[in-house]
């Protein structure tokens, strides 16, 4: 009982320091880039955010959740050769839309958590179709890189 007490107590005190941390991070960390923006970064700590990108040349995007959530609609961005996108969640989520005529090749990995890659039809795509190398790690969260369309709930 001794143990589950003590065990208990470190896991409020690391808890409050990670909340501490994401707060100070909150305010010192800032999303860059509009949608016209060939690189851009979305960082959302403790809260939601939709972007939509609109993207002449994309090169670069980093999507960083931390206890909060992002949506990333990539549909009516054009990519650049050699495109990536790095995705970081911890306790947060990460949803990403791309078209269907882009390639996907994903390095993914997650430690109590999900990334998943669901994509239709990359079996059919040309070789020479536009590509997205994505990077995606998730810590008690989760990533999504789909092409299917999004459905309405409710």
């Amino acid at each position: 009982m001794q143990l589950a007490k003590k065990l208990l107590k470190y896991s409020v005190i690391v808890d409050a320091v990670i909340v501490l941390a994401a707060v100070i991070a909150r305010f010192m960390l800032r999303s860059e880039g509009d949608e016209y923006s060939d690189e851009f970064s979305r960082i959302a700590i403790m809260r939601g955010e939709r972007f939509t990108s609109r993207a002449a040349s994309l090169r670069r995007a980093t999507v960083v959740a931390v206890m909060g959530s992002v949506e990333l609609d990539l549909s009516n961005a054009h990519l650049a050769p050699g495109a990536r996108l790095t995705v970081f969640t911890l306790w947060g989520g990460v949803e990403v839309r791309i078209p269907s005529k882009w390639k996907v090749v994903g390095d993914t990995g997650a430690f109590l958590g999900d990334t998943r890659m669901v994509l239709e039809g990359q079996a059919d795509l040309l070789s020479d179709a536009p590509a997205l190398a994505v990077n995606a790690r998730s810590i008690m969260g989760g990533t999504m890189v789909t092409n299917q369309a999004k459905t309405p709930v409710g």
